[in-house]
């Protein structure tokens, strides 16, 4: 397990296991080094996978953002034509009725 990486998937755990138990026969290339080159493979992929994430969950919640701006413009436009056609029919219709009365 890496201990910087608590997220590792089991595809890292498998390149672990892999990489660490090779036996290399030359002494430049030796189990250490492969455990630590897959450490940092694990720890890189972790963060990369929080990045991901974190992007992710932004974008996610900009659109939720957006789409109840929207949701509520047009909710406030809708309001408005209602009253302002309210308001014109109201008066129409009184203004109907002063002129039949005349």
């Amino acid at each position: 397990m890496h201990p910087l990486s608590s997220s590792s998937t089991m595809t890292i755990q498998k390149w672990d296991r892999f990489l660490c138990s090779i036996d290399f026969a030359s002494p430049e290339h030796d189990s250490l080094g492969a455990c630590a080159v897959v450490w940092l493979l694990g720890f890189w992929y972790s963060r990369f996978v929080v990045v991901v994430v974190v992007v992710v969950v932004f974008v996610v919640v900009v659109v939720v953002v957006v789409v109840v701006v929207v949701v509520v413009v047009v909710v406030v436009v809708v309001v408005v034509v209602v009253v302002v056609v309210g308001v014109v029919v109201v008066v129409v219709v009184v203004d109907g009725f002063r002129a039949e009365e005349e």
